[in-house]
């Protein structure tokens, strides 16, 4: 799904998809991690405003207060993972894609936890957004893509997927 989104989201920038693009020409025939930058940063945006579960349950070790609430030990509690990464108290421009908010040495909000965080963290989280860069950068490199149908209804069931799909045309690119 996440590479769906970022096909999607780059349909409409296409300044973005451009220096996607010129990283996937760049990288040669052996995919150099280091070398994805932007498609890095790119990545990163997308995990933040389409994360893969847009929600997290957990149940608490022990009894504790949560934002002012009492939480029973066992009881479940639920992280909207979603509506944190776009929530305005936390992000500047949230429902805005910029992924120059992802530019060395500028700070990460701790809200951004598309994999979820602590122990029970993705155990394959690097490896998905290392994938989905080198997949981007390659795909982007032979197609340029533009947008075409509706807007996305997004739904946030057990993963964050589209009710209306996904859609745009690909072109493909002159060697």
């Amino acid at each position: 799904a996440g590479i769906g989104w970022a096909l999607h989201a780059l349909a409409r920038y296409p300044e973005w998809q451009e220096l996607v693009a010129s990283e996937g020409r760049a990288m040669g025939s052996v995919p150099q991690f280091d070398q994805l930058a932007v498609t890095r940063r790119v990545v990163s945006e997308i995990l933040r405003l389409y994360p893969p579960a847009p929600l997290l349950a957990r149940c608490a070790a022990r009894k504790m207060e949560l934002g002012g609430y009492a939480v029973r030990k066992g009881q479940t509690v639920i992280v909207g993972i979603y509506p944190m990464q776009r929530h305005r108290t936390i992000w500047d421009r949230p429902d805005t894609f910029d992924p120059d908010r992802w530019l060395p040495g500028a700070a990460v909000p701790d809200a951004w936890m598309p994999f979820g965080t602590g122990p029970r963290m993705c155990i394959a989280a690097h490896f998905a957004q290392a994938e989905m860069a080198v997949v981007l950068a390659r795909i982007l490199a032979r197609v340029r893509l533009e947008p075409a149908g509706p807007e996305p209804q997004v739904s946030l069931k057990v993963t964050t997927g589209s009710l209306s799909g996904l859609w745009g045309i690909a072109h493909k690119r002159e060697p």
